[in-house]
């Protein structure tokens, strides 16, 4: 989150991908990128998860937890 710094526009259907317990501060990523889902796989540790979808909770965004809830099908 602070060591990168590169220029990212919202847009429309993204998807934030969290894998392997990335050091950002999400709320900011969300702000930022304005995703329409997250979703976090089984690399991530489970407390950052559990704190993850709390906040993607509060801002209305929908999560998904691939290690509880399995495979994420993409589909148009």
């Amino acid at each position: 989150d602070n060591a990168t710094v590169f220029p990212i526009e919202p847009t429309k259907n993204l998807i934030l991908l969290l894998r392997e317990t990335p050091k950002i501060h999400i709320e900011r990523w969300i702000q930022k990128l304005q995703p329409s889902h997250i979703i976090a796989d089984g690399s991530n540790y489970k407390n950052h998860i559990v704190l993850w979808k709390h906040i993607a909770d509060k801002l209305g965004i929908p999560f998904y937890d691939t290690a509880t809830r399995g495979a994420y099908s993409i589909t148009n």
